[in-house]
Parts: structure tokens; C-alpha cells; sequence
């Protein structure tokens, strides 16, 4: 109810809420410990919102989504998997001889 109706967000929205609050951010984020029980971080870090971020993201998400195939057909319009990896900043297709049995 809090971030349906609360007079906190009135004009504000792409907040992360916590606690029935706004989320604080974290500079200085602690590594997710996978494998643990340890909870992860629940503060927002700065790459969750920065808007340069965001855009990169949508772009390749959009990359992905139009890229073509190799027989010309969009991308899982053939009913084929498809995986990608990132690699310097972009996500570069593998082939799916590549996948492995499990993929």
C-alpha cells in the first residue's frame, strides 16, 4: 500500500523501497557472498540507478532482441536457444553448438 499510496512518492517514481521508506544508497557496496547464508544487500547501489546504466541496458537489450541469426530469422523465431555472454562491455552471441547438454 505504502508505494501504491503513500504521500512520500507523489511525484516520484524508479524508487526502490525499503521498509516502508525509500531505500538508502550504498557507495561503498559489501561483495554478495554466494554460497552462504548471509542475506544480500538490501540498500540500492549506484549502478541501479544511474540513467547511463539504464540506457546502456535497454540498448542491448534491443541489440539482442532484433539481432539476426545466421539463416536470417530473428532470433528465436526458429524455436532454437539462444545464449549470450558479455565480453568488454557487449553481449556477443555463442553458438549453440556451444551450449552444452545442460544449457
Amino acid at each position: 500500500m505504502f508505494a501504491a499510496a503513500g504521500p512520500l512518492l507523489a511525484g516520484i517514481g524508479g524508487a526502490y523501497l525499503e521498509d516502508n521508506d525509500i531505500s538508502p544508497l550504498d557507495e561503498d557496496p559489501a561483495p554478495i557472498a554466494f554460497g552462504t547464508d548471509q542475506d544480500p544487500p538490501a540498500d540500492v547501489v549506484p549502478h541501479a540507478i544511474d540513467p547511463r546504466s539504464a540506457r546502456r541496458l535497454w540498448e542491448m537489450s534491443e541489440e539482442l532482441i532484433t539481432a539476426m541469426s545466421p539463416g536470417g530469422q530473428p532470433r528465436g523465431a526458429s524455436g532454437h536457444q539462444t545464449l549470450a555472454v558479455g565480453v568488454d562491455d557487449r553481449l556477443h552471441p555463442v553458438p549453440e553448438s556451444e551450449f552444452g547438454e545442460d544449457a
